[in-house]
Formats: structure tokens, sequence, C-alpha cells
């Protein structure tokens, strides 16, 4: 029986995909989170794009940390983005897991239900903006507590492939008007 199984992380739907998921041709299959539920090419099956400038023997890499990690291997970046400890690496890589699934499914919401949403004609009911907000504070508190501590940075001493991660989706609310520093003096000093 062919085909690989395939679900959203937020829909909760399953379905069967076609094929092998692209085995046959070398190309790997992975569900694409979120992303999937709004009709991402990459959500079932291999049409995915390449980066940018990447020639044609470099990987397929999906719009994710992955292309910094294969970018900092490549170009031999400076070791504070990407540390080549073991140790080091591996909190950057605990950082970057909670991120995909506790930042970048958060601080992006505010982009679409007060700009983009309006724009297509749809509305998101209140009660979900708040819901998002309250997530939003939640991760705020995490980033402090479980990650920056008494660090400069949010994996250590030096700032690394995290920093920029978190920074990135957290300029998004700031943008509209959240003012997610007041308040939080060590996030303030982090993003100094």
């Amino acid at each position: 029986m062919g085909g690989i199984w395939e679900g959203t992380v937020q829909g909760g739907e399953w379905r069967r995909c076609p094929g092998d998921g692209g085995k046959a041709r070398g190309e790997s299959m992975k569900c694409t989170g979120p992303g999937a539920a709004l009709g991402d090419r990459g959500s079932c099956g291999s049409q995915r794009p390449r980066a940018r400038g990447l020639t044609t023997s470099a990987p397929a890499l999906p719009t994710s940390v992955a292309i910094l990690i294969y970018l900092s291997n490549k170009y031999q970046a400076e070791a504070h983005w990407y540390p080549p400890d073991p140790q080091a690496r591996t909190r950057v890589h605990e950082y970057l897991g909670w991120h995909a699934d506790c930042i970048r499914s958060v601080f992006g919401v505010p982009l679409w239900t007060q700009v983009l949403a309006p724009l297509i004609g749809n509305q998101v009911p209140k009660d979900k903006v708040e819901r998002n907000r309250d997530f939003m504070d939640w991760a705020l508190r995490q980033l402090e507590d479980e990650f920056l501590k008494d660090n400069a940075f949010l994996t250590g001493q030096q700032v690394t492939l995290a920093n920029l991660m978190a920074l990135e989706e957290l300029m998004q609310p700031v943008a509209l008007g959240y003012n997610l520093f007041e308040g939080r003096p060590q996030l303030a000093a982090w993003r100094e």
C-alpha cells in the first residue's frame, strides 16, 4: 500500500498522501506543520522551492532554520553563530526546536489578524486574538526564565542563530505596535 500519512499540527486532520513521498526519487517527505493547513507546496509532495542563490547541487531547503544551519556550515560562519562545541550546539538546537512550536507559530499571528485577514475580508474573533496574546505573554516568560536566565543571549554568553531567529519573530508584533519588552527588563536588555 503506497503513500505516507501526513497531518497538520493545528487542524488535527490527517490524510493519506499518494505515492512514496518522493523516496524513489531520492527526495524526503515531511509534514510542514501549520503551513500544511495553508496549502504550503511542501505539505504533501516534493515541490518545495529551493532557497534563492543556492546551486542545484544544494539540498532543497524549505523556509526554515535548516537553511541557516546549512549556510553556517557551508561558509564556515564565525563559531558563535552555530557553535562547534556539542553542548553549546545542543543548547542552540534546544531553542530552535522550541522556537518552531512556541514562537514562530504565535508571534506572526498579529500580522495575520490585523493586516492580512482584513485585506481579504476576514475577521478573526476577539477571543482568538486574546488567546494568542496570552500565549505570547507565556512565551516571553519562557524566553526569560528558560533561555535567557542569567545569560546575555538566549543560549549562553554569545549571540547565536537562536537569537537571530527569536529577534526576527518578535519584531513582527513590535512593528504593529505591541510593546513586548515593556516590564521585561531582561528581555529588553537582550534586545539591545
